[in-house]
């Protein structure tokens, strides 16, 4: 969860996704492709559970579910050819492809993700996932526009609501990862705000520049437009966060009487600084470099912070990076060229000087948050010590902290080194536990029953 700029290198988060090619045509007729595909990619006695959705026998449209990484209502292109349906996502990481033949009920195929094979069967079902509805709105922070997307459940309302602010990667609403947050939500039963961040998409202002409080500002600039949404409810109005957003929805929370309640995970419980320092520290041991390299670069960092957060010029600074950039290191270190470091704009000075425990201990709603305890990017096992401790503080006593030790900072099972070839997949768990807890804490939201539906990972 690095935070932004040049200074910082780009997001650690990405969904990246790959699969292989499409089988010649073959001479049948056409099967019916439309409807809910329920499928499974087995190898080696493990398994992997997907479906796609298909809206018409022009299969323009189709979405599918990665169910095992809980990513949910993923676009892709389809195309089909008699009865082979072939869908292609394509992104700066890859290309994402999922082929399959259809048998009447019966669909077969071959599975390519994340650089492993295998073949999958599957069969269409009765029982899909909730209908959803989408309205496109535009709302303001001051004289930032931004630009977003609310996800209806459909049905009789009056719903709850939920912001979903945003982490520290891709700021457009249609980044998969940050759009299947606003669909997991809308099928729970909740109404869902997904937004271009600043800078991004259709919205105005400049991310870079901005302060933690900016971002907060943003979010709440969203609770204000659905209060005035018909069939929401106005007192049942969350905000979540995740990576980044870990700070964000907190100080939403502590900044407005508004917010009803706050779901983070992986949130940092140090600042910004701390937390970058730490993301780096580990990319370099993870590149393989020693502890005399992870403290050189770590000394620069804080040197390059110190300077921004006090605005004291340090004379020899661009110098020393000068130095470093000629070491091997520089690049996973992700420190700035040396002619980068004069100009420091108000917005991040004040990003750099955010410290999230105040804000925390003004949180009175109710709060969950998850952290994987292999978490590379944020100090997992003591941000929730220091948050904890915060909301205790504050007289929060509503609060459900929940550590996975297994899992990284997206949630997701750690590869073992010697077991690397299975498919990434979502710590088990962690998606029931965040659907019975809104079930608990939020009236109306849908609830998710013991075992969960098809399309959450049990």
């Amino acid at each position: 969860m690095r935070p932004r700029s040049l200074w910082w290198g780009p997001a650690t988060l990405a969904l990246t996704l790959s699969f292989g090619t499409l089988p010649p045509a073959i001479a049948a007729p056409a099967e019916r492709l439309t409807g809910h595909w329920e499928a499974v990619a087995r190898k080696d006695g493990r398994s992997w559970r997907f479906s796609i959705d298909i809206p018409g026998e022009k299969p323009q449209g189709a979405t599918a579910d990665l169910v095992d990484i809980a990513a949910y209502g993923v676009e892709f292109r389809a195309t089909r050819r008699k009865n082979v349906i072939h869908l292609e996502r394509k992104t700066a990481a890859a290309i994402t492809v999922i082929d399959g033949k259809v048998h009447g009920a019966r669909i077969t195929g071959r599975l390519i993700f994340s650089g492993i094979e295998a073949p999958f069967t599957g069969a269409r079902r009765d029982a899909a996932p909730p209908a959803l509805a989408e309205e496109d709105v535009v709302f303001g922070n001051g004289a930032v526009t931004l630009a977003g997307t609310v996800i209806h459940p459909t049905g009789e309302g009056p719903y709850p609501a939920i912001v979903c602010t945003h982490g520290s990667g891709p700021g457009d609403r249609q980044f998969a990862a940050y759009r299947s947050e606003g669909i997991f939500y809308a099928r729970l039963g909740l109404t869902a705000l997904i937004y271009d961040r600043r800078g991004s998409g259709k919205s105005t202002g400049d991310a870079a520049g901005a302060s933690i409080e900016d971002l907060a500002d943003d979010a709440l600039a969203g609770v204000e437009l659905l209060k005035t949404m018909k069939n929401i409810q106005s007192q049942e109005i969350g905000v979540s966060g995740i990576s980044q957003g870990g700070w964000i929805a907190p100080l939403a929370a502590s900044r407005s009487k508004d917010v009803a309640f706050v779901i983070v995970l992986s949130a940092s419980g140090i600042n910004p600084m701390e937390q970058s320092i730490f993301d780096v520290e580990n990319a370099l041991r993870r590149g393989g470099y020693g502890e005399s390299v992870v403290a050189e670069a770590s000394r620069l960092r804080r040197r390059i912070y110190d300077f921004a957060r006090s605005g004291v010029p340090d004379p020899g600074l661009p110098a020393a990076l000068e130095a470093a950039r000629g070491e091997a290191w520089f690049r996973l270190s992700a420190l700035p060229d040396p002619q980068n470091v004069a100009a420091v704009s108000p917005g991040e000075r004040q990003f750099l000087l955010f410290e999230p425990v105040p804000a925390w201990k003004k949180v009175a709603v109710p709060v969950l948050a998850l952290w994987g305890g292999g978490d590379a990017s944020v100090p997992a096992s003591s941000s929730r010590e220091i948050i904890e401790g915060a909301l205790a503080a504050g007289g929060n006593r509503d609060h459900t902290l929940v550590l996975y030790p297994t899992a990284d900072h997206s949630l997701r099972i750690v590869r073992e080194k010697s077991d690397p070839w299975d498919f990434p997949r979502s710590v088990p768990g962690a998606r029931l536990l965040l659907a019975e807890w809104l079930r608990e804490h939020v009236r109306a939201a849908r609830p998710a029953g013991v075992s969960g539906p098809e399309w959450m990972p049990s």
